[in-house]
């Protein structure tokens, strides 16, 4: 039965638990609640910190299943400590099953970062653990290089701080830079905000585009879309692409700024002009939907044609279902299957799906029944409710898969809680069928 990605299931529960108790840590004296509070804004040293707390039992109640979930959100940014600790507790089995493949995984993200605890443990398990000699001269080397990497890194943050003090707007913007990635310089959006700001002052647009994104995001700030749409609007005004697009999503959802179709087209447009592959796709929405211009399959199709051209997943998945349906293009299931092969290959969920149904269907490809349930489990499990009911479908005839009818039904049950209408009514009817059959073998045993 397909079941979601471990990772993803086990930092739902994590952060489901976390939630049930953030009554008690935010209420806490001892600075445990400011402590909880930066980390819930994503601060991921603070992220570190609350799960180090958790592990110890220090301050709060001992759980290595908080403590894991917290080191989860700090490693998906890319905390080298959290990546590393959470190598060791999945190589020692502390809150989660004995687990020595995701182990390295963590260790050799948080090593490639210099992390000098997780290469020792990197070594330790390869000769202890799982001894391959190999793998330690490997890492050696790699070792080496990182250390040879760190220190030139290292070496030019100096060089870019010199400037930047000495007031170099190139520079201001370079060291933000810096800060945000982690270059030569230990991480800190907090940092990396006040020297953008410095350079955005000065009238950098680049600069004045990270500062508007970090408003955006709450990252190193509060969160302030009014503030954010002043500096995009800054940094589009001086022809800077990427702020003129996301400028144009900003009037497009009302985010800080009174909500304008025929503006955030406006800006989209300056950004289309300049080669912005995510703006093509942005007016192909616009034209799909008629919304700030008059609505035009044909335009549409030519603009997501654009950016599916230049490798937008989700623009292939939208040009393919249009060829499918002849939407705003010629019909042809040859072109549907060509866009939603790309998208899929980029892991698109519902080109994922919708590329099942060709294989199921046999349109535009030899139908395939064993190549749409494949798809239709990745689709799944990502989520997907296309991909849950398609597969839930297929359990269900014992089609490309053996008939399972229990299966099916968590599948349409999964979906269904999504507010899938079609998996809520073949769940319906499937429970009806499961009963009639239960109550038949029930009168043969009677019998």
């Amino acid at each position: 039965m397909p079941r979601p990605p471990k990772r993803l299931l086990f930092l739902f529960v994590a952060l489901s638990v976390a939630a049930a108790v953030s009554g008690a840590a935010e209420g806490s004296g001892d600075g445990v609640g400011e402590l909880y509070a930066a980390a819930r804004k994503d601060d991921p040293k603070a992220q570190v910190k609350l799960g180090d707390l958790y592990f110890k039992g220090d301050g709060v109640v001992f759980n290595y299943s908080l403590a894991l979930g917290w080191y989860e959100r700090a490693a998906a940014s890319g905390d080298a400590e959290a990546q590393y600790k959470l190598g060791s507790m999945y190589e020692k089995g502390l809150g989660v099953p004995l687990y020595y493949s995701k182990a390295i995984k963590w260790y050799s993200l948080a090593a490639k970062q210099g992390n000098q605890k997780a290469l020792n443990a990197i070594y330790r398990f390869y000769r202890v653990v799982q001894p391959q000699e190999s793998e330690v001269r490997r890492w050696r080397e790699k070792a080496a290089r990182i250390a040879s990497s760190k220190s030139r890194q290292k070496a030019a943050a100096e060089e870019t701080r010199a400037k930047a003090v000495s007031g170099d707007v190139a520079a201001l913007t370079d060291l933000g830079f810096k800060y945000r990635l982690g270059q030569g310089v230990g991480k800190d959006v907090a940092k990396a905000a006040k020297w953008f700001r410095k350079a955005a002052e000065k009238g950098d647009d680049r600069a004045q585009f990270q500062l508007a994104r970090m408003y955006r995001k709450g990252e190193g700030l509060a969160k302030d879309y009014a503030r954010a749409a002043a500096w995009y609007r800054k940094a589009a005004d001086q022809g800077n692409a990427r702020a003129q697009r996301v400028l144009g999503v900003m009037y497009h959802n009302g985010w800080g700024l009174e909500k304008d179709y025929e503006k955030a087209v406006l800006w989209y447009r300056k950004a289309a002009a300049q080669n912005q592959v995510k703006a093509f796709y942005n007016l192909g929405i616009m034209y799909r939907r008629g919304w700030g211009v008059s609505k035009d399959d044909e335009q549409s199709a030519a603009w997501y044609a654009k950016a599916a051209e230049r490798n937008h997943a989700k623009a292939q998945q939208v040009l393919g279902l249009m060829y499918l349906n002849g939407q705003g293009v010629k019909q042809s299931d040859d072109e549907a299957f060509k866009w939603l092969s790309k998208a899929a290959g980029q892991g698109h969920a519902t080109a994922q799906a919708n590329l099942a149904f060709l294989y199921q269907t046999g349109r535009g490809v030899k139908p395939d029944l064993k190549k749409a349930a494949a798809l239709y489990g990745k689709s799944a499990d990502q989520g997907s409710k296309s991909g849950l009911y398609g597969l839930g479908v297929l359990y269900m005839k014992g089609s490309g898969v053996g008939k399972d009818l229990e299966t099916a039904a968590k599948l349409f049950e999964k979906a269904a809680k999504k507010g899938h209408r079609k998996s809520i009514e073949a769940l319906k009817e499937l429970k009806e069928e499961m009963a009639l059959l239960k109550e038949k073998e029930g009168t043969k045993q009677s019998k």
